[in-house]
């Protein structure tokens, strides 16, 4: 069925939730396409700061930093060397058959449009009061303990959940209706209530 989930089996997990979730906000920063969140700079060169930040306008997917050298021999008999600097779209990269329009942009327009914005994003904060920027972190960082405060609460009562149901689990081991061998109930139950300690 769809959008049901079981509760989870601690005793077949080989890392914990904590490390999962990051992986998978990695994962989901790596994602060629377009998403609601914080994405993850690829590169730290400074010519291709942009790498995985920004997009393709013709299909949302992620665009790449590319430098291409070149030299050509000239009719005097000289030679002419060609540097150039692109960001060019992911898709097109990995499938050109499935891509059309523009997929190669300029690097050192695309840079400048990015820095002249915040350029100018600096400059209207500094119009801002100090106190009214204080407010608003201030505000940010609550919204911020409301979610960790409510995750937090939801996590002790799935804990607590657990806990209760390994002990009467552990009383049915004890009486024979369960099938489960009471150490691996025990264990799992001092598991639990040190999650549930802890949290």
């Amino acid at each position: 069925m769809q959008g049901v989930q079981s509760e989870p089996f601690d005793h077949l997990k080989i890392i914990d939730e904590d490390l999962f979730m990051r992986c998978q906000q990695t994962v989901k920063g790596r994602s060629t396409k377009n998403f609601d969140g914080e994405p993850v700079v690829f590169r730290t060169d400074p010519r291709s700061l942009l790498t995985g930040v920004i997009y393709c306008g013709h299909c949302g997917c992620r665009l790449c930093y590319n430098h291409h050298h070149e030299e050509r021999k000239l009719a005097y008999g000289g030679t002419g060397i060609y540097d150039y600097e692109t960001y060019r779209c992911y898709r097109k990269i990995s499938s050109s058959r499935t891509r059309d329009g523009q997929s190669v942009y300029k690097a050192t327009a695309l840079n400048e449009a990015v820095e002249n914005q915040v350029r100018l994003f600096l400059s209207k904060l500094e119009t801002v009061p100090k106190e009214r920027l204080v407010e608003l972190a201030s505000a940010r960082n609550e919204e911020t303990y409301k979610v960790a405060y409510k995750q937090a609460q939801k996590d002790f009562e799935n804990a607590q959940k657990q806990v209760t149901a390994l002990e009467e689990e552990a009383v049915k081991a004890l009486t024979g209706e369960s099938q489960l061998d009471l150490s691996i109930v025990n264990q799992m139950l001092l598991k639990h209530r040190a999650k549930l300690e802890a949290s």
